[in-house]
C-alpha cells in the first residue's frame, strides 16, 4: 500500500482549536473544515470539507465505532484492503477510500475520499412523486430517470466485475445530477474480495430494499452477499427511480383506498407484490398509470425479480438485462411523450397495450411479440438526442447519454 500524504492539500497549519485535525502517514497536520452532510454518511462517522480541497472530504468515524479493539482492527483491515484496488480508487462514481488518516497519537481515526459534487442528490430527494423530481431536475421526464436507473444498475455491473457487492442499499447513499451520472455513498459498508480470494463482508442493509432471505434472517446480511442479492436489491432502487418513487411492495387495501397495509419490508417478507395477474393485491389507481406506461419487457424484468424471484433467487432478473430493459424504456420515452411524462393523467389505453410490440395489459405476463430492428443508415446508427435505437448496439452503448466519465 502506498504512502498517503496531504501533499498539496495542507494549508500547513498547525493544529487549531476547536477544529479538527489529522494526520497524513508522514504525520504532516491537516484542519479540516465544517462538516459535509449528505445521504446517510453520519450512521457511522462525521464528514468533514477541506478548504483547500474542495475536490476531497474526510470521514472521522464516531468513538464508538473505533471503541472495540477487534472491531477496529477489521474495520482497519478493510480499508487497508480497499487502498489496494486502484481501478476502485480512480472510479469517479464511487466515494472509496483513498488514504487513512490518523489522530496526534498516530490512531487510525478515518479516511480521505472523494467528495460529492454540490450538483449531485440522493436519490430519496426525488422519491416522493413527480413534483420532487421536477423540484430538483425541471427539465427531467422519464426518460432521464430511466437513463440514470440504467447507469446506476451499469455501475454495479462493473463493480461486480471487481468482486465488490453494495451492502447497504439505502436511497440516502447513492446520489444522482441533471446530466444521470450516479455516484455512491459509504463505500466503507460494502462487501468485497481481494485478489487473494479474502472476503471483506458487511452486515449492513436496509430493510426496504433487502430481499426476503435477509428479513428472515439478518445474520445472512454479515456472510458473503450473492449477486442474486444484489439483482433484488438494484431492481428495487430502479423501481422507485421510473416510478417516481413508488416502492414495488406498496400496494392498495382491501377498500382500494390507497392505503398500504404494511411497511415495505413486511410486505417484502409477505411476498405481497402488486405487480402482474393474480397477484392478490392492487397497485393504487394514481400510481397503474404511471407503471402501465413502462414498456412490457422491462415490467416483465421487474415481476420476474419481485414475484418468480421472491421464494427463487435465481429466477431475478440479472443486472445486464435490467440495464437493456431501462435502456429500451429511456428510448422509448425519448419517442413517445406521453410516456416520458412523469404522471401521467391517465393509464396507457387499453388498445396500445395490445397492439403494440410489448403485449397486452397483464404486465408481461403475455408472450411477446418480436420487435422488428429499427432502420440503421449504411454508415451506422446515429446519435439521436443521446440514445441509439436499441438492437443495434452491445448493451453499454447505452451509455452515450447523461453516462459517467470513468
Amino acid at each position: 500500500m502506498a504512502k498517503f500524504t496531504f501533499e498539496g492539500l495542507s494549508n500547513g497549519n498547525a493544529p487549531e482549536a476547536g477544529k479538527i485535525t489529522v494526520y497524513d502517514d508522514d504525520h504532516k497536520p491537516l484542519v479540516l473544515g465544517a462538516e459535509y452532510q449528505l445521504g446517510r454518511t453520519g450512521a457511522s462517522g462525521s464528514v468533514y470539507e477541506i478548504a483547500s480541497a474542495p475536490e476531497f472530504c474526510v470521514k472521522i468515524f464516531k468513538p464508538q465505532e473505533l471503541a472495540d479493539r477487534t472491531r477496529r482492527n477489521r474495520l482497519i483491515s478493510s480499508l487497508e484492503a480497499m487502498l489496494k484496488m486502484p481501478e476502485c480508487m480512480g472510479d469517479r462514481r464511487l466515494c472509496w477510500p483513498l488514504g487513512l488518516v490518523r489522530d496526534e497519537k498516530d490512531m487510525v481515526v478515518g479516511y480521505a475520499m472523494r467528495r460529492i459534487p454540490k450538483d449531485y442528490v440522493t436519490f430519496k430527494s426525488i422519491f416522493y412523486g413527480a413534483k420532487s423530481v421536477s423540484r430538483r431536475f425541471p427539465a427531467w421526464g422519464r426518460r432521464e430517470l430511466a437513463q440514470t436507473a440504467k447507469n446506476f444498475v451499469d455501475a454495479l455491473i462493473d463493480l461486480e466485475a471487481r468482486g465488490v457487492r453494495p451492502a447497504d442499499f439505502n436511497a440516502e447513499n447513492m446520489v444522482c445530477n441533471e446530466r444521470c451520472e450516479v455516484m455512491f455513498l459509504d463505500c466503507d459498508s460494502f462487501m468485497f474480495y481481494e485478489r487473494n480470494g479474502t472476503v471483506h463482508t458487511s452486515s449492513m442493509y436496509f430493510p426496504d430494499s433487502a430481499p426476503v432471505e435477509i428479513l428472515r434472517d439478518p445474520k445472512v446480511a454479515g456472510r458473503p452477499r450473492s449477486v442474486e442479492q444484489t439483482r433484488f436489491s438494484a431492481a428495487v432502487l430502479s423501481f422507485m427511480l421510473v416510478m417516481t418513487g413508488q416502492h414495488p411492495y406498496t400496494y392498495a387495501g382491501a377498500a382500494f383506498d390507497g392505503s398500504c397495509t404494511g411497511s415495505p419490508a413486511e410486505n417484502i417478507l409477505m411476498g405481497k407484490c402488486p405487480l402482474g395477474r393474480g397477484a392478490g393485491c392492487q397497485q393504487a389507481p394514481n400510481w397503474y398509470a404511471t407503471w402501465s406506461w413502462i414498456t412490457g419487457s422491462l415490467q416483465s424484468a421487474f415481476i420476474a425479480t419481485f414475484r418468480d424471484g421472491h421464494e427463487d433467487p435465481a429466477a431475478r432478473t440479472p443486472l445486464e438485462r435490467l440495464s437493456m430493459e431501462l435502456g429500451k424504456f429511456a428510448y422509448e420515452c425519448a419517442r413517445t411523450s406521453e410516456r416520458n411524462e412523469l404522471a401521467p393523467a391517465h393509464p396507457k389505453p387499453r388498445e396500445a397495450h395490445s397492439a403494440n410490440a410489448y403485449g397486452p395489459r397483464t404486465c408481461g405476463f403475455a408472450p411477446r411479440v418480436p420487435m422488428q430492428r429499427p432502420y440503421v443508415h449504411r454508415n451506422g446508427p446515429q446519435r439521436n438526442f443521446g440514445f441509439r435505437p436499441y438492437g443495434t448496439l452491445p448493451n453499454n452503448a447505452y451509455r452515450s447519454f447523461g453516462g459517467n466519465n470513468y
